[in-house]
């Protein structure tokens, strides 16, 4: 069947024509639209891509960057781990303060305040007892031991019976009246 057989006018077979022909032109317009909408999204996830592989080689560099620095600084690493007290096994330190208690010419007695402290640190309660001078001694070398050590409270106590020098066996010598230190200090602990 032809449209001159079915005697429709030329005026309506050039509007279909012209109907058929825009819709084909529609079709392909919309999928040449389409087309070119799937190249620019894998455009786009190309440039992503490239942008999360270049994040990721920056990572990667300063990874290595930064292991090669801690290869470098162990030694330094260790020296500053040296600072901290081990929070399950502090004997170091208590051996290290007894130690100077001694050398100083006097007694102590300490322990551990577990509740006191937090995290990041030990809590030590101090007492020393000897003479003021070996109590300065005391402090004096204890500021000096390789810790982290803060002092909470310190109470310096008189505990002769007179509260002065104590006279010695004979006159021209005076012994040292006793004192007491009570301390408590916060070590830095790992």
């Amino acid at each position: 069947m032809t449209f001159t057989t079915l005697r429709i006018p030329a005026r309506y077979t050039f509007v279909a024509v012209s109907v058929v022909a825009l819709a084909a032109v529609g079709i392909a317009a919309w999928g040449f639209a389409q087309a070119i909408a799937i190249v620019w999204q894998g455009h786009a996830a190309q440039a992503e891509i490239r942008q999360n592989i270049g994040v990721r080689a920056e990572e990667r560099q300063s990874a290595r960057a930064s292991e090669v620095l801690l290869r470098n600084r162990q030694e330094d690493i260790r020296r500053i781990g040296a600072f901290f007290v081990p929070r399950h096994g502090p004997i170091a330190f208590i051996e290290a303060v007894e130690y100077v208690a001694s050398r100083t010419g006097n007694t102590i007695s300490l322990d551990i305040d577990e509740n006191v402290g937090g995290e990041r640190a030990l809590r030590f309660r101090l007492t020393v007892e000897g003479g003021a001078n070996g109590l300065v001694d005391f402090m004096r070398a204890v500021e000096l031991l390789p810790y982290k050590i803060d002092i909470q409270d310190m109470v310096f106590q008189d505990t002769s019976p007179a509260g002065g020098a104590l006279p010695g066996k004979t006159p021209s010598v005076r012994r040292e009246a006793p004192a007491r230190l009570l301390l408590s200090l916060d070590v830095s602990a790992r």
